[in-house]
């Protein structure tokens, strides 16, 4: 099975078309002026198999928060052509929780990370919609209050607590990166 995620992994990141692959997922954190904190399992009190299952959510989680850093550059270019890209990867990345065993106490938090990120495709299509008109230009301004964004920052604050709720006993560096993750994932 880590074999079929590292495989699942280097697809990804290989199929990223090389203007998108000009953006690392440091990058894209240093333009949301988010701290990564990165999850440690070498920290981790939890057992191997929760430990697997949390690198791989925190992966999906970065590589979802690169793909909207880049669709917000793009679309505060007015270049909407990206659109079918980001969905293919987010349905790549939202699929790949298939080939990976999810803890029952993470049932739920996945559940709400993948509709958070699905929230946020949904907004960047509804946004799509509107290219050419005076509306587009307007939603950069005001995007915190559109309803899928909204959303989105619920769930993802419920996806936290979830994981705080979960592993209570977890090291204080990686609570903070469950909350550095999701944050980034964020955007309020």
């Amino acid at each position: 099975m880590i074999l079929q995620l590292l495989v699942l992994c280097v697809l990804i990141v290989s199929a990223v078309p090389a203007r998108a692959q000009d953006m690392s997922v440091e990058q894209a954190y240093a333009l949301i002026y988010e701290d990564r904190i990165p999850f440690d399992g070498k920290q981790s009190t939890l057992d191997e198999k929760d430990t697997k299952y949390l690198e791989h959510l925190f992966f999906v989680t970065d590589m979802a928060m690169r793909l909207r850093v880049i669709m917000l550059n793009n679309f505060r270019k007015g270049n909407i052509s990206g659109l079918k890209y980001y969905e293919g990867e987010i349905a790549s990345l939202i699929s790949s929780f298939e080939m990976v065993e999810t803890p029952e106490l993470m049932k739920p938090v996945q559940k709400d990370v993948i509709e958070a990120i699905n929230d946020q495709k949904m907004f960047f299509k509804s946004w799509a919609k509107l290219s050419g008109t005076p509306e587009f230009v307007t939603i950069m301004k005001t995007m915190t209050n559109e309803p899928l964004v909204f959303s989105s920052h619920q769930k993802l604050i419920r996806a936290y607590k979830g994981l705080i709720d979960a592993y209570p006993g977890e090291s204080g560096y990686n609570q903070k990166a469950f909350y550095s993750h999701l944050c980034a994932l964020d955007f309020i």
